[in-house]
């Protein structure tokens, strides 16, 4: 209703073409990687630090709690510690859509010792505008529907300037609450079994 002018930005210098692939799902197919420089992960293994980056999605089955499973947990420390070993001038963030499960992760996976040089664990609402080299969004069984929020989603998936790893208890594809644009993006994910 107005005669102001509205522009919509269409191609990123984050986000490397596999993951502008499919973040464009949120921007009405028209976004695109301007990408030059990439991430090393060079010498750690090529499933879980693809050398042209992009989005990978893996399923972790055993959930007991809701808001966390020890799997899960374990699989995500692992991760850390490889980077942590290899790569400890990266930055990396594991988000999460629920404080009960950001505490979690904070009181298992934030020691004084950690050795990256920027570590971070969050919600999704308080990541927005945040960068790094390595991003893994992991989602508990718990309110799956508040995950899948189309905003929320773009947001916690296009954080990383690498690789995002989509971690889950739930398999999401199985989900009834599953809005198209969402189901369609981790269908396109690299699945990691």
């Amino acid at each position: 209703g107005t005669s102001i002018k509205s522009y919509r930005i269409v191609t990123t210098f984050r986000l490397t073409p596999n993951s502008a692939a499919l973040t464009k799902l949120f921007y009405s197919n028209n976004f695109r990687s301007v990408k030059k420089k990439y991430i090393d992960f060079g010498g750690l293994s090529e499933k879980y630090f693809p050398r042209d980056g992009g989005v990978l999605y893996k399923f972790v089955s055993g959930f007991v709690d809701q808001n966390y499973n020890i799997r899960s947990l374990n699989f995500i420390s692992e991760l850390v510690q490889t980077i942590e070993k290899h790569r400890p001038e990266s930055s990396m963030a594991i988000i999460s859509p629920f404080r009960e499960t950001v505490k979690k992760l904070q009181s298992e996976l934030q020691t004084d010792n950690r050795k990256l040089k920027d570590f971070t664990i969050e919600t999704i609402d308080r990541i927005q505008g945040m960068t790094v080299d390595y991003a893994i969004l992991y989602l508990p069984a718990a309110g799956s529907s508040f995950a899948l929020d189309e905003r929320r989603f773009n947001v916690a998936t296009s954080r990383s300037l690498s690789t995002t790893l989509i971690i889950s208890d739930v398999e999401l594809h199985r989900l009834a609450k599953f809005r198209e644009k969402i189901k369609n993006f981790i269908q396109a994910s690299k699945r990691i079994d």
